[in-house]
């Protein structure tokens, strides 16, 4: 049987919790296993009570930061597929992606806020994802769910590409295997 990409990182966090996971390179900050673990569960706790649900999409409108890992694994979780979206886009870019996707919920970080019109319910700022250390996984995505929809640049709605888990795994799998 083939374990989802969360299923092996939660594998991974159970045997490394004090381990570093993830380190972003410009301000030196760290999540060990544990800490993104938690965020992980928190985050996908949040988006089920949001009304997100497996086959739905989850947009996110960050920089590369230790954030949009969790976020993704989150989304992942619960079956939920991720629309990265590029942040050089302009607003009516951006825009057009999200109308076409139709999204649950949109994560974005702070350097973005306003970007895509502040008034959608559906934004919320990954800073003000909860962290919520009484919550257990309850994975309800498979290694065979869909996991992202990406757009190029120059993409209208027919150029939408679904990629599978098996796209992603080998570098996420990379990832997960190296030592602390």
């Amino acid at each position: 049987m083939t374990q989802s990409l969360v299923e092996l990182f939660a594998c991974h966090a159970d045997e490394r919790a004090e381990h570093i996971f993830i380190t972003e390179r410009d301000t030196g900050t760290s999540f060990t296993y544990g800490e993104a673990i938690t965020r992980v569960v928190s985050a996908a706790h949040f988006f089920t009570q949001r009304g997100v649900h497996r086959g739905d999409r989850v947009a996110m409108l960050m920089e590369n930061r230790m954030e949009w890992v969790t976020t993704f694994l989150a989304a992942q979780s619960i079956g939920a597929m991720v629309v990265p979206l590029n942040t050089r886009l302009t607003s009516e870019e951006l825009q057009s992606h999200i109308d076409d996707c139709d999204p649950k919920a949109i994560v974005i970080d702070s350097r973005h806020t306003g970007v895509i019109g502040s008034d959608d319910p559906r934004i919320v700022e990954c800073s003000q994802l909860p962290v919520d250390h009484n919550l257990e996984l309850s994975l309800a995505g498979s290694a065979d769910d869909p996991a992202v929809i990406a757009y190029n640049r120059f993409a209208a709605s027919v150029d939408r590409l679904a990629v599978r888990y098996e796209s992603f795994i080998e570098e996420f799998t990379n990832i997960l295997q190296r030592k602390a």
